[in-house]
């Protein structure tokens, strides 16, 4: 235990070995050559952000955990720093330990599909609803969903989502999802024929059907069904497109000083909740992009 005194809401410099990982992190996977270049910057212009930390009672060789900042403690210690900033929270619930660590994280730095499928997982173990979820997140309803159901695929077809595996052999997002509802001997045979064939979107999901109709596979054990004619979603789309379009225009019309105002008397947490949910749907777009340019 620290023998000094340590206030919660304080920003102190605590020993770098004094502070250990998270149990609970969302990260698993935290790519090298990044946290070089992390190391590279703090190495110029030093540690700028502390990280967030809280004290723990059950470990002699650690006084404190990390919240936030996982990424900065690693790089302080590839540069052998003996001591970090740090900013001490409170944590009375290790579930609400857990969510203000995704909350922290999340946005920043990518995740991997699986850690993420993770984290809402955990998040909904911890008692939360999925439009909780999609708050805590700033994404939608249809984001939460698809990455939940990355839960259901075989742990070789959520192996070929890792960013580390070679491209050669790794499967896209989108392709991953339609598959999420077959047994998984079949996940596996389908995922294996898209990567080694090196299939487009268009070609997978064309793959994906065929082998529907010729297994004869019930709506339940398979994609949803979907009965509308190509013809009326291609209007639905267009008018989606318009309607986006339209409302883009709007606001792109305005000037800065527009902005200004909007934003001038409400506080920083609504211009973050904005930013991430600008950042939502850009993120979805550019799915439905990948998707068209796929085909």
């Amino acid at each position: 235990m620290a023998t000094h005194e340590n206030n919660p809401g304080t920003d102190i410099r605590i020993k770098h070995k004094r502070i250990r990982p998270s149990k609970d992190q969302p990260r698993k996977f935290f790519d090298q050559a990044a946290l070089q270049e992390l190391a590279a910057s703090i190495s110029e212009v030093g540690q700028e952000v502390p990280i967030t930390i809280y004290e723990v009672n059950d470990d002699p060789d650690h006084d404190f955990e990390i919240i936030d900042g996982e990424r900065r403690w690693r790089a302080c210690g590839i540069l052998g720093f003996e001591e970090i900033r740090a900013y001490i929270d409170e944590i009375k619930d290790p579930r609400d330990h857990f969510i203000k660590s995704v909350v922290s994280n999340f946005g920043r730095a990518d995740h991997t599909p699986m850690e993420i499928a993770e984290a809402v997982k955990r998040i909904q173990e911890a008692g939360k609803t999925v439009q909780q979820i999609s708050r805590i997140f700033a994404k939608s309803l249809s984001w939460v969903y698809q990455y939940a159901s990355l839960l259901r695929l075989h742990e070789e077809v959520q192996d070929m989502l890792h960013p580390m595996v070679p491209d050669t052999k790794k499967l896209a997002f989108s392709i991953a999802i339609l598959l999420t509802n077959f047994p998984h001997e079949i996940q596996r045979e389908l995922a294996r024929e898209i990567v080694k064939n090196n299939m487009s979107m268009n070609r997978a999901r064309f793959l994906i059907r065929k082998f529907e109709k010729e297994a004869n596979l019930k709506p339940e054990e398979g994609r949803r069904i979907h009965n509308r004619k190509p013809s009326k979603d291609f209007a639905i789309l267009n008018r989606f497109l318009s309607s986006l379009k339209e409302s883009t225009a709007f606001f792109l019309d305005m000037n800065a000083d527009v902005f200004d105002n909007m934003f001038r008397m409400r506080p920083d947490e609504d211009r973050a909740r904005t930013q991430k949910a600008i950042e939502a749907a850009i993120e979805e777009l550019s799915q439905m992009l990948d998707v068209v340019k796929g085909m």
